[in-house]
């Protein structure tokens, strides 16, 4: 009986010592399973990716309702009823318009109509008198041709004419700020000169970079239509340079609200119409975008031809709807697409030179120069893998996609331990491996190129040195 007895007790005090290492093995072990990453599919992927699809779409219904909310002119019938009546009296007013000028000019002072003076005599001057000065610059500049490849004088001068061409708005503009500290004179009119200055510069820069670009043969594009697209961009952009000093005239002088609207819209409308008038021209503008060899920008290029005018009637019809009142939809139409055109464009272009660059160096190097070979192909990969995703995302992001195209993709696939991985995030993880291959594969080739001989370091060991 004692041995059977023994026995039990035995058996007692060995569970009573096993439960606890059991149960502390068992949560030792769940921490431990806790603690290695598990991979598992997301059970609620499907219902992510359609509640974020779905709120995605709601926005986009939104935006496109609101597209056609119109914000009101500001303007009628009665106004144009009111300018009919003021151009009538106009004759009546101009004894008391003198009587003002006069009062203004005895406050003003003789430095300050001086400088009223020297305005209107520059203006004079940049109608009359350019050209003269123009040639007189390029005279005296003509000596530097000996030091200047014959390639870069033309752009040469040409940049120094665009520089010249606003120097009087400058030297006006610096009159100006100089007398405005000295003199405390805060009429609107006179505060008014000194907006026009500033921008009489801007423009005297831009009329003069649009001449030198469009018809001095500067490119092999303008060659042919650069004159007749330059004459139609001049009479555009005067006539929006008139409309606005006109304008910012009216606001001065506190003309009603009304009649600043209906301005408003007048300058917006006639501005338009010079521009459809002058993009009728459709082989001109067409001659702007030259011929690379690049499938994409063929594709697109082919795309403008075959539909420049549904797109141009397009855009003016988009135009005319901002100027009525529909801000929102004219602004996605002129400015989100084409835009990104542009972008894409100037891209392309960007990407072309650059490739033609490469191109020139590569058919100059040495046969026998195997690394320098190797290293001008990664440069040439490392250029195509950043022109394809800058296009992507650059294009994608001024139309809008960007942000809803990641939120659509930001639904969970699997999950890795804590950590939800989502599409969006392979994605990014594709990009990033993809630069760390070029950049590497960049740097390996530079090192075969230029480092290694440098030192002295033998094959063997570049090779080593690579791989790590």
């Amino acid at each position: 009986m004692k041995p059977i007895r023994t026995i039990l007790i035995l058996l007692f005090v060995g569970f009573l010592t096993a439960v606890p290492y059991t149960n502390a093995q068992d949560k030792s072990d769940a921490a431990a399973e806790k603690k290695q990453p598990s991979i598992a599919i997301s059970d609620k992927m499907d219902d992510v990716m359609i509640r974020e699809a779905t709120k995605v779409k709601e926005e986009f219904q939104q935006k496109a309702r609101s597209l056609f909310d119109r914000i009101p002119l500001g303007w009628d019938i009665t106004t144009i009823t009111y300018l009919y009546d003021l151009a009538v009296s106009l004759p009546g007013k101009i004894p008391v318009f003198t009587r003002f000028v006069i009062e203004q000019g005895r406050v003003l002072g003789v430095i300050g109509s001086i400088l009223v003076f020297g305005f209107f005599a520059g203006v004079l001057y940049s109608l009359l008198g350019q050209r003269r000065v123009m040639n007189w610059v390029e005279r005296k500049v003509a000596p530097l041709s000996a030091y200047i490849p014959e390639a870069t004088y033309p752009f040469v001068i040409s940049g120094i004419k665009v520089v010249v061409s606003a120097l009087i708005p400058l030297l006006l503009l610096g009159a100006f700020v100089l007398i405005n500290a000295m003199v405390d004179y805060a009429a609107a009119w006179f505060q008014l000169l000194g907006r026009l200055l500033g921008f009489w510069a801007a423009g005297a820069l831009l009329l003069r970079l649009l001449k030198e670009s469009l018809t001095r043969d500067l490119f092999k594009v303008t060659a042919q239509y650069g004159r007749t697209i330059y004459r139609w961009a001049r009479l555009a952009l005067l006539y929006a340079i008139f409309g606005i000093a006109a304008y910012w005239a009216a606001e001065v002088f506190e003309i009603r609200e009304d009649v600043l609207a209906l301005l408003r819209f007048a300058i917006s409308v006639s501005v338009i119409v010079v521009l459809l008038i002058m993009h009728l021209n459709k082989k001109a503008f067409m001659s702007l975008l030259p011929k690379l060899p690049i499938q994409s920008y063929m594709w697109f290029r082919k795309f403008l031809e075959r539909y420049y005018f549904p797109l141009l009637l397009v855009s003016f019809l988009a135009a005319l709807l901002w100027c009525f009142g529909y801000r929102a939809f004219g602004r996605l139409v002129l400015i989100k697409i084409w835009f990104t055109g542009a972008a894409f464009i100037l891209i392309m272009l960007l990407f072309n030179s650059l490739k033609h660059y490469l191109d020139n160096w590569y058919r100059r190097l040495d046969r026998t120069d195997e690394d320098a070979r190797i290293f001008v192909g990664a440069l040439r990969s490392i250029l195509k893998y950043a022109t394809a995703v800058a296009t992507l995302i650059i294009v994608l992001n001024m139309l809008g996609l960007l942000n809803p195209m990641q939120r659509i993709m930001s639904f969970p696939i699997f999950q890795l331990g804590d950590t939800a991985v989502t599409f969006w995030l392979i994605v990014k993880a594709i990009l990033i491996l993809l630069t760390i291959f070029y950049v590497s594969r960049l740097a390996q080739s530079y090192f075969d190129y230029k480092v290694y001989p440098s030192f002295g370091i033998d094959p063997g060991l570049g090779y080593a040195l690579n791989t790590v």
